[in-house]
């Protein structure tokens, strides 16, 4: 029962990461123009995966996809793509995690099946986070750079969607790191084997055949 608890603990967390990425994927602020120290900013804009927007300070905002995906730059189209691959390895990832529960019967009765099914599931999570945690430092990376630029153009601070990646990216390498190392550091403890009590009952034939034999066979 611990092992299977921890097993579902696990697959909660990387669930958890799983809402976290598709929440960062879609999420329209990856980054937005930096106010300065202008106490009252009218307009501002900001900018996610697929959408640029526009707002104001009155609360009014608007959206518009990209017209095109080849004319994009190549961290953002780089961006898009591992996004999207992120999100099919922890999807895969935990549905191999459900099968291989030890409370599941699934994949059958196999032990040593399961602890592989898990383990695969829990590297598949892992590799999920390593590569979302890549896209969105590489996305702040980028950020920064053109924030120090000699551009005139606006200047983009980190948006939300990057501190939910970065989030997302951390819950999912734990939850794999759980999952991957379950059958071996959250198996229950083995029983114990009962020893064999000796009390003086067990004596007492000993004793009892002594008796049939008088005093005269020993002469």
């Amino acid at each position: 029962m611990v092992s299977s608890s921890c097993q579902i603990f696990a697959c909660g967390i990387c669930f958890i990461a799983l809402v976290g990425f598709t929440i960062t994927m879609g999420h329209p602020e990856w980054k937005i123009t930096s106010r300065g120290s202008a106490v009252v900013v009218v307009t501002f804009m900001y900018q996610g995966l697929w959408v640029n927007c526009a707002g104001n300070s009155l609360g009014a905002s608007q959206c518009r996809f990209h017209y095109t995906v080849i004319g994009l730059p190549a961290h953002l189209r780089a961006s898009q793509a591992m996004m999207i691959v992120g999100m099919l390895l922890s999807l895969l990832g935990i549905a191999l995690a459900l099968m291989g529960l030890k409370c599941s019967q699934i994949s059958g009765g196999d032990e040593k099946l399961k602890g592989r099914i898990v383990g695969v599931g829990g590297m598949m999570n892992i590799l999920a986070g390593v590569a979302v945690i890549s896209v969105i430092s590489f996305y702040a990376w980028q950020t920064t750079i053109d924030y120090f630029g000699p551009d005139a153009g606006p200047k983009y601070e980190y948006g939300v969607a990057l501190y939910f990646g970065w989030a997302s990216s951390v819950l999912a390498f734990v939850g794999g790191v759980m999952l991957s190392s379950s059958f071996t550091c959250c198996t229950p403890s083995m029983p114990r084997i009962p020893r064999p009590s000796y009390s003086a009952a067990t004596k007492g034939p000993a004793k009892s055949s002594m008796k049939g034999y008088s005093r005269n066979a020993y002469v």
